[in-house]
């Protein structure tokens, strides 16, 4: 299941970041991250958390 993302960063830099990721289908999902972290850092989490929210998503259904 390929994947893209944009990181969305508010005026305000103490905020969370909004991760927005959508897939090959036209499905979006929005991940919130800690102002703390670096682009690189979500960046490496993503993969992850897709894979997580993919196998949560096919138990559901069935």
């Amino acid at each position: 299941m390929a994947f893209t993302y944009e990181i969305i960063r508010g005026k305000d830099t103490r905020k969370p970041q909004l991760a927005r990721v959508t897939f090959d289908d036209g499905t979006s999902v929005d991940y919130l991250f800690g102002h703390y972290l670096s682009e690189q850092a979500i960046a490496d989490m993503l993969p992850r958390l897709v894979m997580d929210a993919k196998a949560s998503r096919r138990k559901a259904v069935g």
